[in-house]
């Protein structure tokens, strides 16, 4: 039986259904969104002068600064909470998953799907890609061979930075339950007091170890082995609220109550950044100091990313389980979305380099190479996982 929009899993359902090894319609939709999503800002991050998408140092042309205000104002916001809303999913089933097939086994299959991809695509599928935008942009290059030697002592893992920080989350998980076990997930269990003033609070503790981990290590800066410390705060909050809520049911599915009090809270925050962006960008306030530093612009930075992560999370977690707990077409695009994850800086750089030698304009490029990028990335993926070998792995 299909279905309806709005139907919504018991409490439990995600420990029940995942525990059986099967897939939940409402979070693989929600994946679907965030990778479409990531895809499509990569994309434009390519022409943006502030961007740090692989082909940014090799554009040709640059979006209008009008335009780049917008983007900032528009796609800004959804930048601070993206990436962190993949950790509240990971963690949301990886409690499920352990108790399926012990801490051993769950560390060698994460190091299967999220290692051996990263390693490949580092040391092996992603330095041509390097070497072409530098010689397309006349950036001096040596042989492609001096290139793939150079990125074996400085790998560089490009978008994959989140499956490495994934890894690194899920063998420390499966270690510490190694060594503390816990009951496995109860199917039907209980709501707890989850509230929206514990998870403000979590916003107010990732703001705050945030502002002081930028001190050191500011965004958008190279870090060690591009593991993007500068975020930490909110990807280990966000992963351990779906731990603590894959295992006692907190968000399955969210309270009615606090899914209206975290929409009302992230929309604040976000019309309140948008605005807030929107008036920096028209008063010239250097845009590094908002990175980290001893600055007000640093810890609003952080207090907006508190905000965003955690509200706006929870608040679409709980719009796909209402209106997105079905199943689209005939499930390709979620089949697809981690293989298309995995092939878009390849498809994105592709797309760029093949618009490159004709006089548009960047916004008319960006926008191009956006749309084309998530369609080609998807249909690449379905191809890998379906017609190749990798399936098993993807």
């Amino acid at each position: 039986m299909v279905a309806r929009s709005r139907q919504v899993h018991p409490a439990g359902a995600v420990a029940e259904v995942a525990a059986a090894g099967n897939r939940l319609a409402h979070l693989d939709n929600l994946k679907v969104l965030l990778v479409a999503g990531v895809i499509f800002g990569h994309g434009w991050a390519g022409y943006d002068e502030l961007g740090s998408w692989a082909y940014t140092d090799a554009r040709e042309v640059s979006i209008a600064p009008v335009t780049e205000t917008i983007l900032e104002v528009l796609l800004g916001p959804f930048a601070l909470f993206a990436m962190g809303l993949f950790f509240l999913i990971a963690g949301l089933l990886t409690p499920a998953s352990l108790a399926r097939k012990t801490p051993r086994r769950f560390a060698r299959d994460r190091i299967l799907r999220l290692g051996a991809p990263l390693a490949v695509f580092t040391l092996v599928l992603w330095p041509p890609v390097g070497y072409l935008t530098d010689r397309a942009a006349g950036h001096p290059t040596g042989s492609l061979w001096s290139t793939f030697a150079h990125s074996a002592y400085s790998p560089d893992p490009a978008h994959l930075w989140f499956a490495e920080v994934l890894l690194v989350f899920s063998l420390g998980y499966a270690g510490w339950r190694r060594l503390r076990p816990t009951p496995a997930p109860r199917p039907g269990s209980s709501h707890s007091g989850l509230t929206l003033p514990y998870l403000l609070g979590l916003a107010v503790a990732v703001a705050g170890a945030s502002f002081l981990v930028r001190l050191r290590f500011p965004l958008d800066t190279s870090q060690y082995a591009d593991l993007h410390l500068s975020q930490w705060p909110q990807y280990l909050a966000l992963y351990g609220l779906g731990l603590a809520g894959g295992q006692r049911g907190w968000l399955d599915p969210v309270p009615d109550r606090l899914r209206r009090e975290c929409g009302i809270a992230a929309l604040t925050a976000t019309l309140a950044i948008a605005g807030f962006a929107g008036a920096v960008a028209t008063t010239g306030v250097p845009t590094e100091v908002f990175l980290g530093g001893w600055h007000w612009a640093a810890l609003a930075t952080a207090a907006a990313e508190g905000v965003l992560a955690v509200t706006v999370s929870v608040w679409l977690l709980a719009l796909v389980q209402r209106h997105l707990n079905q199943r689209l077409g005939q499930d390709r695009a979620a089949r697809s979305a981690y293989a298309a994850f995995l092939v878009q800086g390849h498809v994105l750089v592709g797309l760029a380099l093949a618009v490159r030698p004709f006089g548009a304009p960047a916004e008319v490029k960006a926008l191009v190479v956006s749309v084309l990028g998530v369609l080609a990335s998807f249909g690449l993926g379905w191809i890998l996982v379906t017609r190749t070998a990798l399936r098993r792995i993807l």
